[in-house]
C-alpha cells in the first residue's frame, strides 16, 4: 500500500493566496469557470519542488485535510489543484481523496479506509499541534509555521516517510 500523506492545503499556499484559492475552489464547485492570471502564484516554486521529489521517491497518494464538503467533488479538486500549479497533488489525489481536519478525521479516514497502514505523515499549520499531540500522532506529523517553512515542510514529510519504509523494511 502506497504512503498516505494527509495535506492542509493552507500549510503549503502562499498566505496571502488563501482566501483566492477558496473563493476560486468555490467558485468551481458551482460551476463557474475562471482564469488564472498568468503570474498568480499560489505555492512557492521551492515547495513545488519539493512536493516532486516526494512523490518521485515515496509516489504517496493525498489527502486532503482542510476542505471538507459533502458536495465537492474529486473532479473539481483536482480540476482546481491543477489550476493552481498543484498537479502534483492532483494526480496522486487518493479515490478516498478528504476527510474531517485534525487528528480525528485522519485517524477516523485511517481505521476507514487503511486501518494497517503504518506509512502516513499529516502536514498541517502550528495550530494543529495540540490535538495531534492528544492523539499520540506527533511522530507522523509535520507543522509548518512560525518555526517551519513550507518547502522545509514538505522535505521534512520526505524524511519522515524515507524513515517509516526503511523501518518496515527492517521490522
Amino acid at each position: 500500500m502506497p504512503p498516505i500523506v494527509f495535506i492542509t492545503l493552507e500549510a503549503i499556499i502562499l498566505r496571502h493566496r488563501e482566501v483566492a484559492f477558496r473563493s476560486l475552489l468555490a467558485l468551481r464547485r458551482f460551476g463557474v469557470h475562471y482564469e488564472i492570471r498568468p503570474g498568480d502564484e499560489y505555492v512557492c516554486r521551492g515547495v513545488l519542488r519539493e512536493l516532486h521529489a516526494v512523490v518521485a521517491e515515496h509516489a504517496p497518494r493525498f489527502v486532503i485535510t482542510s476542505v471538507y464538503d459533502g458536495g465537492l467533488r474529486r473532479e473539481h479538486m483536482q480540476a482546481h489543484l491543477h489550476a493552481v500549479g498543484l498537479s502534483v497533488i492532483a494526480d496522486s489525489l487518493d479515490e478516498h481523496w478528504r476527510t474531517a481536519p485534525g487528528a480525528t478525521g485522519i485517524q477516523s479516514w485511517l481505521a476507514k479506509y487503511a486501518s494497517a497502514q503504518a506509512s502516513f505523515v499529516a502536514i498541517g499549520g502550528d495550530d494543529s499541534t495540540g490535538e495531534l499531540k492528544a492523539h499520540g500522532m506527533p511522530e507522523h506529523s509535520v507543522l509548518v509555521g512560525e518555526r517551519l517553512s513550507a518547502d522545509e515542510g514538505v522535505r521534512a514529510v520526505k524524511s519522515i516517510l524515507r524513515h517509516q519504509t526503511t523501518r518496515g523494511q527492517n521490522a
